[in-house]
């Protein structure tokens, strides 16, 4: 028996999990802070993914007890972003799983992306017809760690948050679905993580 038929809706993040994007992100964020004179460490931006462009601009205004024109620096990231954009890709191993389970699970996608953002990412990668629910950061008022975005994408799928699967590829977005009462693999450098010990997982809580 595949794991997946232990669920009722698959559920997935979508930059960094669906969709190459965080080298660009990440491109455009570095940017922005040569522009606006904040320090830009990668790795810890990576962990932000998932996290609105204002919300982070908050984190780091914090963080770095830097006084950021949020506003001004927030509207230079997306614009560095949309100038490259074209050259996003698909993560081939979430695809192909959505590929898979079209038809057979609800698919969701719960992004921290806004509403038009993610449409054309889904529409760039192909998947746009694939997907039942998209919530985005524009559809919740408490985004990602908060459980809200994967939580509504259930809600929307009239699914028990318990039976469905989430993908993330940040620690930020797997607290969110968690939170949400999901069990999350983490999908890491584009290969899906975790199986064989959520395998092992849904057998012991089945003996019980």
């Amino acid at each position: 028996m595949s794991i997946f038929e232990h669920y009722d809706a698959l559920i997935f993040d979508l930059d960094g999990t669906l969709a190459d994007t965080m080298p660009l992100h990440l491109k455009a964020w570095e940017l922005t802070a040569q522009q606006f004179g904040f320090a830009f460490d990668r790795d810890y931006f990576y962990t932000l993914g998932g996290i609105p462009t204002r919300e982070t601009l908050e984190i780091i205004a914090q963080k770095q007890n830097s006084p950021l024109d949020i506003d001004s620096a927030g509207a230079y990231k997306t614009e560095k972003y949309l100038s490259i954009r074209d050259d996003l890709g698909v993560i081939a191993e979430t695809r192909d799983l959505v590929f898979k389970n079209s038809g057979r699970l609800p698919i969701g996608v719960a992004t921290g992306s806004s509403r038009d953002e993610a449409l054309f990412t889904l529409d760039k990668i192909g998947l746009t017809q694939f997907i039942d629910t998209l919530i985005s950061s524009d559809d919740v008022l408490n985004p990602k760690p908060a459980a809200d975005t994967f939580a509504k994408v259930a809600e929307l799928l009239k699914i028990d948050p318990a039976k469905c699967l989430a993908f993330e590829d940040t620690k930020i977005g797997y607290q969110s679905a968690t939170a949400a009462g999901m069990h999350c693999l983490m999908v890491i450098d584009g290969v899906i993580q975790g199986l064989t010990e959520l395998t092992d997982q849904l057998a012991l809580e089945k003996q019980v």
